[in-house]
């Protein structure tokens, strides 16, 4: 894809600033994937989304992404760079499914899907994360009987089949988390960090809005020139009328 213009980073910054993150990131797939409509975006599930968004950032960004996390033995901050193309091409989502499938877990009977970018959004506003997960987790089980066939409300399911009906649901969209592995040098533990593409990429956006304001407010102080016309010019341009200010 097209990597956004100075122009696009500014209006996605600035119809994300303050929205919910679920939110933020349907702001960034729309752009990613311009071709579809909402209806086949919010139907996305969330591998497809992030890896429209690992796309996108590979063409604004680059394929080095710096992965971050804290040992959870010893609580060092470790750090490492990940090639963005290569997690893509390990983790590629497969056309997997939003279709709801039937299953059984220890006698009971239960429907369930992958969860979809519309769900996520519709729960965005919830600020308690185990509310959040239950709102969630019902809106991907839409079904469930006892042993004995009788209809059954999710939050009346035992928590292990609870749980066993999560992992279930995570299992028909493995791309939904990209991972990568972190070893600390200090306590030399091994585990499998969590990347949300969606977050990291929001994250970087809104540095490049920030910057690109510093640089049309010091540019139209010195030349009297538009914020359309200084945005307007190459990144390389711009750049070397800065250097030629503090030269």
């Amino acid at each position: 894809m097209q990597p956004l213009t100075a122009q696009e980073v500014l209006q996605l910054w600035e119809r994300g600033a303050g929205r919910a993150a679920a939110e933020r990131a349907f702001l960034l797939l729309a752009r990613a994937r311009a071709d579809l409509g909402v209806e086949a975006l919010t139907a996305m599930t969330v591998g497809q989304s992030e890896a429209a968004l690992l796309d996108m950032r590979v063409s604004m960004f680059g394929r080095r992404l710096s992965a971050v996390d804290n040992c959870p033995a010893c609580a060092t901050t470790v750090e490492v760079e990940v090639d963005a193309a290569a997690l893509a091409t390990a983790q590629a989502p497969s056309a997997a499914s939003t279709v709801v499938g039937s299953i059984e877990i220890d006698n009971w009977k239960l429907a369930l899907r992958a969860p979809t970018i519309g769900d996520l959004i519709a729960i965005g506003g919830e600020e308690d994360a185990s509310m959040a997960r239950i709102l969630l987790l019902e809106r991907c089980l839409p079904h469930a009987r006892t042993p004995a066939g009788d209809p059954c409300p999710v939050l009346a399911l035992p928590p292990e089949v609870q749980a066993k009906a999560v992992q279930a649901i995570e299992e028909r969209d493995p791309a939904a988390q990209l991972t990568t592995t972190l070893e600390c040098p200090d306590c030399h533990h091994s585990w499998q960090a969590v990347l949300s593409i969606a977050a990291y990429l929001w994250t970087e956006i809104a540095a490049s809005a920030r910057r690109l304001l510093r640089e049309v407010h010091e540019l139209a102080i010195r030349y009297g020139w538009s914020e359309d016309a200084i945005l307007g010019l190459s990144a390389t341009r711009r750049h070397a009328y800065l250097a030629g200010l503090s030269a």
